[in-house]
């Protein structure tokens, strides 16, 4: 039998889809599909800015959206960026891509985030930046990791593909360093089949990024475009932003739908109310790692299972920890 909440999944499932059908049916029609010319990735990029707090650019994946945050930094031959050991191989390819070399760090084993005690110990002459992987979208250590690497003169990127949402101490989740990077492949809060995103605060970090995604070009005064660097063709299609654009509408709906299905399920999971960890999108609480009394929120994110509970392995580890 059907419960209310199930029936207001279904209705704000079958509006996001509705909404999703006239996108595309309208952008056939309108032959709009320049994303300059077009409206979708603009609305996209300007819901997620009013999400996170500071200014996006989108990608055709969170893998190019990493490449490009390292990229706009500057980071290349001869530098070494530390990341946590326990994530997907995309986020070592990245550096590797730019020609940098990536080193990793252990993590905390109830987290799999890195502290700053990790990531100290992997510090080199050569060390640049510090890639931080919110971890199943956790981001639990990454203020205490902001403040050593403030404290360093590092730089502190932000791997948030499964965070989209997360909050930590009242900050979005890919506004605590200097840049972060989002992933809408199908296993992410919200999803156009593949799609990413960059985030950055620094103007100057940003028109950079902005150029490196499409051929390295940037608007000069009388209107042409002239490639100052080197780029390439990160760009997400009109087509993906309009899958998109419905679902940021309806984000906080979506993330309350998710965030009531988890607290169902962690009645009824005996594990998961005594995991350290452990928490909904709604839910605040000191995080572990994260320094005194810090309260995150993750964001609504896919299940995934935690450590220290029944039936978790190595080998279960090493199966999250490479999905995409």
């Amino acid at each position: 039998m059907a419960t209310p909440q199930h029936r207001l999944q279904h209705r704000l499932q079958e509006r996001i889809e509705a909404r999703i059908r006239e996108n595309l049916l309208g952008l056939v029609d309108s032959k709009q599909w320049n994303i300059y010319r077009g409206q979708f990735v603009n609305a996209v990029q300007e819901s997620a800015g009013k999400l996170l707090g500071v200014p996006c650019l989108t990608t055709n994946a969170g893998s190019s959206a990493i490449e490009l945050a390292l990229r706009a930094h500057g980071i290349g031959p001869g530098d070494d960026v530390v990341l946590p050991s326990s994530t997907f191989v995309a986020t070592a390819q990245a550096v590797l891509l730019t020609g940098a070399r990536p080193v990793l760090c252990d993590v905390d084993d109830t987290t799999f985030n890195p502290e700053p005690e990790h990531v100290r110990a992997a510090l080199t002459p050569a060390t640049r930046a510090v890639l931080f992987v919110h971890s199943f979208g956790n981001p639990s250590g990454a203020g205490r990791v902001a403040a050593f690497c403030a404290e360093q003169g590092l730089l502190l990127l932000e791997d948030a593909a499964q965070a989209l949402g997360g909050r930590l101490g009242g900050r979005p989740v890919g506004s605590l360093g200097d840049g972060a990077a989002f992933s809408f492949n199908t296993s992410k809060p919200i999803s156009c089949g593949d799609g990413g995103m960059f985030a950055a605060a620094d103007p100057q970090v940003y028109e950079t990024a902005k150029a490196i995604r499409h051929a390295g070009l940037r608007e000069v005064p009388d209107g042409r475009f002239l490639a100052h660097e080197i780029g390439g063709k990160l760009l997400l299609t009109e087509f993906q932003a309009a899958v998109l654009e419905p679902q940021f509408t309806a984000f906080e709906e979506l993330a309350q739908v998710r965030t009531d299905t988890a607290l169902r399920l962690r009645e009824r999971l005996p594990w998961s109310r005594r995991t350290p960890g452990c928490s909904t999108s709604t839910t605040t609480r000191s995080a572990p790692g994260s320094g005194s009394r810090s309260p995150w929120t993750a964001p609504p994110a896919p299940s995934r299972p935690w450590p220290n509970t029944p039936g978790w392995s190595a080998s279960t580890q090493r199966r999250w920890s490479t999905s995409p």
